[in-house]
Formats: structure tokens, sequence, C-alpha cells
């Protein structure tokens, strides 16, 4: 069985909610793995006890770093500390719950067929800390052009090729847009192709806590609510503009300098340019049911809207 590595961030955790988890990665059926779970700023509290609960089982091993970094730049430390023979590399939250037998069947999809599967990843319920239901995902991954405009992966879902996380770093300068599993969907899209096993495969706690929650996503009332609190359309765009357009422009540009993807519409979010081309690839794709309409007319409005001001 190929070894693998699962990257835990770590800030602040929910001591019942990390026991449970790491319980669940206790008991997965694929059982040649290391576990190298990181804290994000010193926090002695949380290290007693994650040393406490992973005792001595020889496959976690605890990084703790003095500086707190934000999610985005921690996963990205701590993907460095992966080794390079890890066949497989998988994101855990701190406080899911894995069923035993995820890894099993997201490296069977990883490593099987004629097609090059750079990534596979998969659905979960949606749970609250005390286990009551209420909802599942609907993870539709598409190309990398639809990932671009819309991210699809979530990054504790997925087994990501070993050389897919080797290609991501460093990772591109973020915006308050920036989000680690976003920039490894893409990577592992432009390579080959991000696989679907369209099954719950785990739990995903929702609660007041989470950084990137399910339940309640955007909606046009609460764009509507965001554009008041930031002052008005105008300062919403110009936010849009800066931090969600200029993150797809940081990704297209790392996939196109690195080498990963050469297609024409990559480059041309590269460039920031809103071209005929990637106008027909988005309508493509929504038609085809990858990319909802809101979504993708949302970042090309928010890419227009930076071409706009950039004019003298």
């Amino acid at each position: 069985m190929p070894h693998g590595e699962i990257v835990m961030a770590v800030h602040r955790p929910d001591p019942e909610l990390l026991r449970r988890q790491l319980e669940s990665l206790r008991a997965q059926t694929v059982r040649t793995w290391t576990c190298r779970i990181g804290i994000d700023g010193a926090d002695a509290a949380a290290e007693s006890l994650i040393r406490h609960l992973v005792g001595d089982d020889p496959r976690f091993v605890v990084h703790a770093y003095a500086d707190n970094v934000g999610v985005y730049r921690h996963v990205e430390r701590m993907l460095r500390e992966v080794t390079a023979d890890a066949v497989w590399v998988a994101l855990s939250d701190q406080d899911d719950h894995w069923h035993d037998d995820k890894v099993e069947r997201l490296l069977a999809a990883l490593t099987s067929g004629p097609a090059l599967a750079t990534a596979a990843t998969c659905q979960a319920a949606l749970v609250d800390r005390d286990g009551v239901h209420l909802g599942r995902t609907d993870r539709r991954p598409g190309d990398v052009i639809d990932l671009l405009l819309r991210n699809h992966v979530t990054g504790s879902l997925t087994l990501w090729r070993g050389d897919v996380v080797a290609a991501a770093l460093p990772f591109p300068g973020a915006t308050d847009a920036s989000i680690h599993d976003h920039w490894l969907a893409v990577c592992a899209a432009g390579l080959g192709e991000v696989r679907l096993v369209d099954e719950v495969l785990q739990d995903y706690v929702q609660h007041g806590g989470n950084l990137l929650g399910e339940v309640g996503r955007t909606t046009f009332r609460s764009e509507l609510r965001a554009a008041r609190n930031r002052g008005g359309l105008r300062a919403h765009l110009d936010h849009a503009a800066r931090h969600r357009w200029q993150w797809r422009v940081a990704m297209a540009s790392g996939l196109v300098d690195r080498g990963i993807d050469q297609d024409p519409v990559v480059a041309d979010i590269a460039a920031g340019r809103v071209s005929g081309r990637l106008l027909r690839r988005a309508g493509r794709s929504v038609v085809q049911g990858r990319l909802r309409l809101r979504g993708a007319v949302g970042v090309l409005v928010a890419a227009t809207w930076s071409r706009g001001a950039a004019r003298p």
C-alpha cells in the first residue's frame, strides 16, 4: 500500500471534536500514513492536548509553530513538511469525522482508471457538533477553467497526488480571497483530472467556529448586505476586483509560470483579460451545469470592473 501523509492544521481546537477526529484517522482501513499536526501560533494548552490525544502512536508528528500566520500560509508551511516519497497527501480539518474507508475509497479512485488522476474528492454529510444531520455537499469539480472561476473542491474531502503538492509550492501571493484548497484544486486540474467519488465519506461539522463553513453560503441577498457594509456598490466592486478577481489572476499566472497549464484561456486570466474565449468557456460550463450562473457572473463582473478601474 503506498505511503501517504495527512496534514492537519490546528488553531484553538475544540478538545472533544479534535479527539473524535483523531480517532477517525486511527480507524482508517488504510494504515500506511503519517499525520502531521501543525499548531498555528504558540499555544501550550493546544500542544499539551494534542500530545495527550496522540499518545505514543508513531504515525502522528506534532509541529508547534511560534508565529500565527493564518490558515493559507499555515497550510503552505505544513505542506513543506511533507516528505518527497509521499504518494498521496490528505488535508484534515481539526473538527470533522472521517468514515473508516474514506482514504481507501479515495486512494482507489486516485490510482485507477485510464486517465491521469491528480486528485480524488468526495461528498460529505453536513452535521452539527452533536451529529445532527443538516444536509449534504454537492461537489462537482470540472476542468481548470471551471475551478479557476469557482472552487468546487474542498481540501478536507480530497486526496491529492504527492507531485501536485510539490508543484503547488510555494503558494501564490495572497489576497483576501485566497484559499489553499482552491489553489491546490487548480494545480490538480491543470496537471490532470480531479476525480469525484460521488458518495458521502465523512462528516463535515458546521459550527460557529468554522473558518469556511458550508451552511449559509453566499446568496444575492448576502452580496447586497456585503455591499452595504462596505459603503456601497462601488466599494463592493472595488473589493471584488482587488481580491476575488486578482486571486484568480495570481493562480492563473502561477499555472502558466510553472508550466502546469498552457491553455490559452488560462493565459487570458493570467493577463487579466476578459476575452471572448473566456466568456464562451464560462457560458458552456454554465449550460453544462458545471458552473453556476451567479458565481460565474460575479467573478466576470469583478474582472470587468478591474479592467475599467485600471484605465486612466
